[in-house]
């Protein structure tokens, strides 16, 4: 979107003068942990315009860790185009080694704005030669191809029926490269009467998109509605079901661009409905290359990253969540269960009264008798605030009663973003904690004969404080008592001198842990701390960076800690 339509920014500005109000009653999430929605697709975790030629420089740190879906990118850009940046080919080679795709943006090959169309002979002229070029790239990573951007606003009736146009890019496309997927029509918001017609023409033209396409640019209420009434109106027109993108979405608040809690309203109900992909905006940020907004700046991460990288963290299959109102911009939230990693990950936010039950139903078997329950947020400020990263609200065991928990959330509010993680019970008589098994970031787990298990986490090796990027495991343990324990460290140090990590746990001080040279990485010794720890559920953390620390020195790996 570059401009929307005046009368429908009219409507929206004056929406967003409005602040966020809390819902009259107490919110309730209904999460059925046995409806499966879909395999997991992290449909929502693309960007408009997202990434460029250059931003942001660290693909593998700041884009990957997302598991990126679609980025929608100018077919063209610099001098004499629409945008000055961000070409699609360019950027679908920076994308090569992640999940994403870039949809190919035709109409930005004009500048102005509405389009300064130049005439069908050009433009399919110039639409033959992005297809050259893409082909040529060699690239796979392609979504589709884009015919125009908010016909409904950018389409002039001097340049002809916006239909004929559509028909005639639509064949030759088809005929310079058959395989791929065209989309459209990208109005700037839904309109039933208008899609009835575009659909109807290009049913009896055969010219149906391969991917249908509209803007979702409101403050949320009507975007399940929009998405069963598109669905219905297929229905009536005979036309199977078409893959949606909404490939640009944000809040009224365009402040709020990228917010973790307005953004959970939209993917959840993406996700409810099987929208197939579905990109932020950033027009509201004014600078391309920052993922929507879930940037701070160009190298470092708001609120927002971390929101979408616990969404890209979703592994497994999609369930049901129900929430207080479908057609509202109360709270709502998105969940999938992983049998075969043996977890349960819910992600919720929007307006609410501050309270918020999350009523769990049909817990999986492998959860056990008893479920262990951490509560996690990342709070927002701005879009332009750096975020270091989520913080532990709450931890403990519930027990399962007839297939169901219920977990209470209080101090909500309408833009932070919320976490909840469900773990199979954890005995207090348990004492060995794997580090392989516990929550793991920014490091990976490797194998060993020497290992407990086999396994053990290596590569912990950030403290930056900028980005921010940190390196930490999380281990959730489980005591009878409140008092101190000894707690033994199996790690390796192959560095040849001593190295360091900082310790702390329940999201208290920080404290320094050593870390003696071993004989090498792989071969594990021991030392023994003490920790302070409460009865029941603890969160312990060890860390070359994390939140609150940076000191890490070295580098150490972790085999497993023992509570004695």
């Amino acid at each position: 979107m570059k401009r929307a339509a005046v009368f429908l920014l009219g409507i929206i500005m004056l929406v967003s003068m409005f602040p966020y109000t809390n819902a009259a009653a107490a919110s309730t999430l209904s999460v059925d942990l046995g409806t499966t929605l879909r395999p997991v697709t992290h449909c929502a975790s693309g960007s408009l315009y997202g990434i460029t030629e250059t931003i942001p420089a660290n693909i593998s740190a700041l884009v990957a860790p997302l598991k990126p879906g679609v980025f929608t990118n100018p077919a063209r850009a610099g001098s004499g185009y629409q945008q000055p940046i961000g070409a699609a080919i360019p950027v679908a080679g920076r994308l090569s080694g992640t999940t994403g795709k870039v949809m190919i943006r035709l109409a930005d090959i004009f500048p102005g704005w509405p389009y300064n169309f130049s005439g069908m002979t050009n433009w399919l002229n110039s639409v033959r030669s992005v297809i050259a070029d893409k082909k040529a790239s060699g690239y796979s990573n392609f979504y589709g191809y884009e015919i125009w951007n908010e016909p409904d606003g950018t389409w002039k009736s001097s340049n002809g029926s916006f239909e004929n146009m559509w028909s005639q890019t639509f064949s030759a496309i088809r005929a310079a490269d058959p395989g791929a997927k065209i989309i459209g029509p990208s109005y700037s918001y839904y309109n039933h009467s208008r899609m009835s017609s575009f659909l109807t023409y290009c049913k009896a033209n055969n010219c149906l998109p391969d991917i249908i396409c509209w803007h979702e640019l409101s403050s949320n209420t009507s975007t399940a509605s929009n998405l069963r009434d598109y669905r219905a109106l297929e229905t009536s027109l005979g036309i199977a079901a078409i893959p949606i993108s909404i490939n640009e979405y944000c809040d009224t608040d365009h402040a709020k661009e990228g917010a973790p809690g307005p953004s959970a309203r939209f993917i959840a109900k993406f996700e409810r409905y099987k929208v197939d992909s579905a990109c932020i905006t950033w027009w509201w940020t004014g600078a391309p290359g920052r993922l929507g907004s879930l940037l701070a700046s160009n190298t470092q991460k708001g609120a927002g990253w971390w929101f979408y990288k616990w969404y890209g963290d979703m592994s497994g299959n999609m369930v049901s969540v129900t929430p207080p109102n479908d057609n509202s911009d109360q709270v709502d939230g998105f969940a999938c269960v992983d049998d075969s990693a043996k977890y349960v990950s819910l992600l919720f936010g929007g307006i609410n009264d501050g309270s918020v039950n999350v009523v769990f139903r049909n817990i999986p078997s492998f959860i056990g008798a008893n479920a262990t329950v951490k509560v996690e947020k990342v709070s927002w400020t701005s879009k332009d605030t750096v975020s270091a990263g989520p913080l532990t609200v709450t931890a403990g065991n519930y027990p399962v009663t007839n297939g169901q928990i219920t977990v209470p959330v209080t101090g909500c509010n309408g833009t932070d973003g919320y976490r909840i993680y469900i773990t199979p019970g954890i005995s207090n008589t348990q004492v060995r904690y794997e580090a392989e098994k516990a929550a793991i970031t920014e490091a990976n787990i490797s194998s060993g004969s020497n290992a407990s298990e086999g396994r053990y986490v290596a590569q912990i090796d950030y403290n930056d404080t900028t980005m921010p990027r940190y390196s930490f495991v999380d281990f959730t343990v489980n005591v009878p008592t409140t008092k101190t324990y000894t707690m033994t460290i199996r790690y390796a140090n192959g560095t040849g001198s001593t190295a360091t990590q900082g310790l702390a746990y329940n999201n208290g001080s920080w404290s320094t842990v050593n870390y003696p040279a071993t004989a090498g990485w792989g071969q594990f010794g021991s030392v023994n701390v003490s920790v302070n720890l409460k009865a029941g559920i603890n969160i312990i953390r060890l860390a070359k960076g994390s939140p609150g620390f940076s000191g890490g020195t070295g580098y150490a790996e972790l085999d497993y800690i023992e509570i004695n």
